[in-house]
């Protein structure tokens, strides 16, 4: 009597050598990778338009998928191909953020605390009815914008054409670069568009977003293929 894997070692795939392998097909030097991750951050930063070729190569096919989900076609070895299937899919993950990083993604987030520290976009401060601001024609870009007193006094305004207003509700405009100019700002704002968190945030934020929609379309796929042999399976059951 067969008895079903009690383990996902049954299904063991390694995932890491798949990549390398492939990696290497596509023209990635071997000697680079066998620095594994950091070889091909190294790589693709000297090689920025492959960078969507190297992404199809390191996530699992289609046929990569079919082949393990074959291998597990029922009770717990079905169990332990998805099992699989996600740590081969996690192991992408890795491989992807070390490429979007340009090298250790824990190392980066580090350094951009570091770059970053001390430093802000904008000022955002609110206010209230009659609370005190600055106006300077100087630097602003209309007549309804304004900055706080901190960032006024704190700024470079000397010889500048500015006044003094009672304010009714809304916040400084420092750092906005659409309503106020850069040399007015307070020195510790270096505006949105400049500063060093901003720029990497997005970067950031865009390739965690771009990663996990690849994911969740590669997950939808297998879904369906999973829901297609289930449906095949019960076809030939009642034949």
């Amino acid at each position: 009597m067969e008895t079903e894997p009690s383990s996902a070692s049954a299904y063991r795939i390694d995932c890491r050598d798949k990549i390398v392998q492939r990696l290497i097909q596509v023209g990635v030097p071997a000697g680079l990778l066998g620095e594994f991750q950091r070889g091909l951050a190294i790589f693709s930063k000297e090689n920025k338009l492959r960078i969507p070729e190297l992404v199809h190569v390191i996530l699992p096919t289609d046929e990569d998928a079919q082949l393990v989900l074959q291998k597990a076609s029922a009770g717990t070895a079905k169990k332990t191909g998805a099992s699989a299937l996600r740590g081969w899919l996690r192991e992408s993950m890795v491989w992807l953020q070390w490429m979007m990083f340009e090298g250790d993604p824990g190392g980066a987030l580090n350094k951009l605390a570091e770059i970053s520290e001390g430093q802000r976009g904008v000022c955002g401060t609110s206010w209230g009815p009659n609370e005190l601001a600055y106006c300077c024609k100087t630097c602003e870009h209309d007549p309804s914008c304004a900055i706080c007193v901190p960032c006024f006094q704190n700024g470079n305004h000397e010889g500048h054409d500015y006044s003094i207003i009672n304010t009714g509700n809304g916040c400084c405009d420092c750092g906005d670069v659409t309503a106020w100019k850069p040399e007015g700002f307070f020195p510790n704002i270096k505006g949105w568009n400049k500063c060093g968190l901003f720029r990497r945030s997005i970067l950031y934020l865009w390739g965690l977003f771009w990663m996990l929609f690849l994911f969740i379309a590669k997950i939808s796929c297998y879904r369906q293929r999973l829901c297609i042999m289930k449906k095949v399976q019960e076809k030939i059951y009642f034949i």
